[in-house]
């Protein structure tokens, strides 16, 4: 759960079976990744559930082919990857913290991180590069 992206063989099972031993699970997370409604369900029953009804509730984001889990995720790592380091870590970054505040404070944050971002020389020529190419006529 405490994953940015959660990628699931076809045939995974999730719950929280210590709920039935009279242990509490880490609701905050999970709440805030599928809703409080379906976040009850899972931890007030014990219940598990497979790889479809976790996709469908978000608490997986993608099920891989059968026997290719790892290479799903390292083609996910690849794609992410191909980006910029300060992007990624910006991004990810904002996606963390901007959960918490007031959407004005979000936005003005995010506009900041942007700013900073796009003026970062690695991304402008990247942005140049691919200006380029559009110009050209190839893409």
């Amino acid at each position: 759960m405490f994953c940015d992206i959660r990628i699931s063989s076809p045939n995974a099972r999730f719950g929280f079976p210590q709920i039935r031993f009279g242990l509490t699970p880490f609701v905050d997370p999970l709440q805030r990744i599928v809703g409080q409604s379906q976040a009850k369900l899972l931890v007030l029953t014990g219940r598990r559930i497979d790889a479809e009804q976790a996709l469908r509730i978000g608490l997986i984001d993608e099920i891989a082919p059968e026997g290719k889990l790892l290479a799903t995720a390292q083609g996910m790592a690849a794609e992410i990857a191909s980006t910029t380091v300060p992007t990624v870590v910006r991004t990810t970054e904002m996606l963390r913290r901007s959960w918490a505040m007031d959407p004005m404070a979000a936005y003005v944050y995010g506009h900041v991180q942007y700013r900073d971002v796009h003026w970062n020389p690695e991304i402008s020529d990247r942005m140049l590069a691919a200006r380029a190419k559009v110009g050209s006529g190839t893409r």
